[in-house]
């Protein structure tokens, strides 16, 4: 996200149709389009979203698609079994931000953006602890920062997708090495601050299942506002 000085109005809610409404807006220049469907560009991020759940719709998706290539849909699916093939089926909590703000202790690690020379370091990390969604040009969704240590990136967040008067805190991650630093609540506090300082309200996703992360997110001021399934799509040949 490149911020400016004006703020943003909040528009309802951010997780109605979030993958089609971010691509409609904000992140229109990231997106490859057909009549009824959407999507990010595949070296950007693997999600797309249907205009409406139809056989049209999906039909149109796939011929965005060329064989071989993957879609992740939040809560929608493709049922079209000669065209699309589940990889994986998961669910994820969609937690919004309340506005409050977190005091951080003396001593805190400095925070550095990120720039594209700093893109290998990125990949290598998520790669070592967060692997999946995160692509070669995924920096391109919005600003991100990290923590370095001895030169090395040991923990990063940034933002994800983007509609009018919200963004997605995304990318999450620190290296085993280095966990127990507060490093990831630290990141994340700086992205909660920087987007409520331009009227903007944070929000995220987390594995159902992950107890850990959405602890902290909670204690940070996240409650979780819906529970949905995100499901990974192989167009077929």
């Amino acid at each position: 996200m490149t911020t400016t000085s004006a703020p943003e109005t909040s528009l309802g809610n951010p997780f109605d149709q979030l993958v089609w409404r971010s691509l409609s807006s904000n992140h229109a220049s990231l997106s490859q389009s057909r009549p009824l469907c959407k999507r990010y560009d595949p070296n950007v991020a693997p999600f797309g979203a249907l205009e409406h759940q139809s056989a049209e719709a999906v039909a149109s998706l796939a011929e965005l698609m060329d064989p071989g290539q993957e879609v992740c849909l939040i809560d929608q699916r493709a049922d079209l079994r000669d065209r699309f093939e589940l990889l994986s089926n998961s669910k994820v909590c969609q937690m919004l931000h309340d506005g409050r703000r977190n005091s951080m202790q003396k001593g805190d690690p400095v925070i550095r953006k990120l720039q594209r020379i700093d893109v290998p370091h990125m990949l290598k990390l998520i790669a070592l602890v967060f692997p999946g969604y995160f692509r070669a040009e995924t920096h391109k969704m919005g600003d991100y920062f990290g923590i370095f240590e001895n030169g090395n990136l040991v923990s990063m967040a940034g933002e994800r997708m983007s509609v009018p008067g919200h963004r997605e805190i995304s990318s999450i991650c620190t290296h085993t090495e280095h966990r127990g630093n507060g490093y990831a609540a630290r990141l994340t506090q700086f992205l909660i601050d920087t987007h409520s300082s331009y009227g903007m309200q944070s929000f995220l996703h987390v594995g159902e299942q992950n107890a850990s992360a959405k602890a902290l997110y909670e204690k940070l001021g996240f409650s979780t506002s819906n529970i949905v399934e995100v499901n990974l799509y192989r167009r077929l040949m």
